[in-house]
C-alpha cells in the first residue's frame, strides 16, 4: 500500500502543474532554447520530441506550420525519409511549396528519382519566392541527372532562365554541356569487334585483361581442337569445339556488358562532379531557420 501511494505521488510530482495551453512563458522560453540546443548538436530525434510536448502545452496556436515542419526537417536529417513521405501523404490538404520540396528530396533519398520530379515538376517558377527558384531548379535537375536525361536537364535550365542569376545559369549550363564530349563506347561496335576477333570488343571497352583472357582461351581450345582432329580423337575434338565457342560466345557478351558498363560508370562519374561542382546539399532547416523560429 506505501508502495502504491508512493508511486502515485511521484507521478503526480512529474505532471504539469498547469493545462495545456496554460504554459507559462518562462516554460515556453526555456522549451524552444532547449529544443534549439538539440537541434543544434544533431539529436533529432529528441528534437521532435520535445517540439511536440512544446506544441502540446501551446496547444498548436498560431503558427504551427512552422513547427510542423520543423519536425519534419528533424526527421529527414534524422533520415527517416520513409516517415516523412507517409506523414505527407496522409497530411489534410495540399502540402506547401515547402513539404513538396522536402518529399521531392525525401524521395530522392529512396532512390526513387521519377516520384522525385513527379511531385515538383508543375510547379512554376515565376509563383514562388525569388529565393526559392534556384533551388527549386536544382531539385528538379537532380533526379534527371540520376537518370542521365541530360538532354531534359537542360530544357529545365531553359526554361528557368529568365527567372535566376544570368551568371548562374551560363554555370549550370556549361557545366552540363560537356556531356556532349563524353566519350561513350559504342555497344554494338563493341560486339561487331568481338565477333570479328575475339576480345577485341572488351579491349575498346577499356577491359584489357578480359579482353586477353577471352582471345586466349578462344585461341587455347581452338588450337586444341585442331590438334585432336588431326589425330582422329573425335571425342575430344568435339570437346574442345564446345569450349570454343563457349569462350567465343562469353566473349561477345562480355563486349556487351564491358561497353555498357564503360557508358555506366562514365555517366556516374560525370554526375558525381556536376553535383559536387553545382548542387550544394539539400537542408530544409538551417541554423537560421532554427534561430527565428525558437529564438536567438
Amino acid at each position: 500500500m506505501k508502495l502504491f501511494a508512493a508511486l502515485i505521488l511521484s507521478a503526480a510530482a512529474l505532471m504539469p502543474s498547469h493545462a495545456p495551453g496554460e504554459a507559462p512563458a518562462d516554460f515556453e522560453r526555456a522549451q524552444k532554447m532547449f529544443i534549439k540546443e538539440l537541434f543544434l548538436k544533431g539529436d533529432y530525434f529528441q528534437s521532435i520530441h520535445e517540439t511536440r510536448r512544446l506544441l502540446y502545452y501551446r496547444e498548436r496556436q498560431g503558427a504551427d506550420s512552422d513547427y510542423d515542419f520543423f519536425i519534419l526537417g528533424n526527421y529527414y536529417y534524422g533520415g527517416q525519409y520513409k516517415t516523412i513521405v507517409h506523414m505527407l501523404s496522409k497530411k489534410t490538404g495540399s502540402p506547401d511549396f515547402r513539404e513538396r520540396l522536402l518529399l521531392s528530396h525525401a524521395y530522392m533519398k529512396l532512390g526513387l528519382f521519377s516520384a522525385a520530379f513527379a511531385g515538383i515538376k508543375d510547379l512554376e517558377y515565376g509563383g514562388v519566392a525569388e529565393n526559392f527558384r534556384l533551388p527549386l531548379l536544382l531539385s528538379r535537375i537532380d533526379p534527371l541527372m540520376h537518370d542521365f536525361n541530360y538532354r531534359k536537364v537542360i530544357e529545365e535550365i531553359q526554361r528557368a532562365k529568365p527567372y535566376i542569376d544570368e551568371g548562374k545559369y551560363g554555370e549550370l549550363y556549361s557545366s552540363l554541356d560537356r556531356y556532349r564530349g563524353l566519350p561513350y563506347r559504342n555497344i554494338p561496335a563493341a560486339v561487331t569487334l568481338s565477333l570479328a576477333l575475339p576480345g577485341a570488343g572488351q579491349v575498346y571497352a577499356g577491359k584489357y585483361l578480359h579482353g586477353i583472357i577471352s582471345l586466349l582461351g578462344v585461341a587455347a581450345t581452338a588450337t586444341a581442337a585442331w590438334y585432336y582432329a588431326g589425330k582422329g580423337n573425335r571425342g575430344l575434338e568435339y570437346s574442345f569445339v564446345f569450349f570454343s565457342s563457349l569462350f567465343y560466345l562469353g566473349g561477345i557478351y562480355g563486349a556487351y556488358n564491358s561497353a555498357g558498363s564503360f557508358n555506366r560508370d562514365l555517366d556516374m562519374n560525370f554526375v558525381k562532379n556536376f553535383r559536387e561542382r553545382n548542387v550544394p546539399e539539400y537542408r530544409p532547416v538551417t541554423e537560421r531557420d532554427a534561430a527565428e523560429l525558437l529564438g536567438r
